[in-house]
């Protein structure tokens, strides 16, 4: 099961495994794979093709730009900026 919030924004081809959560007002680009048990937080922004592995926690705000792997348990802060791969 996947919980959306308000106004979430998914692109195309971008898909969640299963106890994922995500916040209010985020935007997950284009080719985003999210992992089991991944938490998005409120205002995230994804860019494209993005992969995001087993329960990863994405703070309020942060942003994870184009083509870049986030591992497996990684928690990235509140207003993090994370650039393109």
């Amino acid at each position: 099961n996947v919980v959306l919030g308000n106004n979430v924004a998914i692109g195309d081809g971008s898909g969640a495994d299963q106890n994922v959560q995500i916040g209010d007002d985020v935007t997950i680009g284009t080719g985003v794979v999210i992992g089991q048990g991944v938490i998005i937080e409120s205002g995230a922004r994804i860019a494209n093709n993005v992969q995001l592995a087993q329960y990863t926690t994405l703070g309020s705000g942060a942003s994870v730009g184009d083509g870049t792997r986030v591992g497996l348990r990684v928690s990235i802060r509140a207003n993090a900026v994370i650039g393109a791969n």
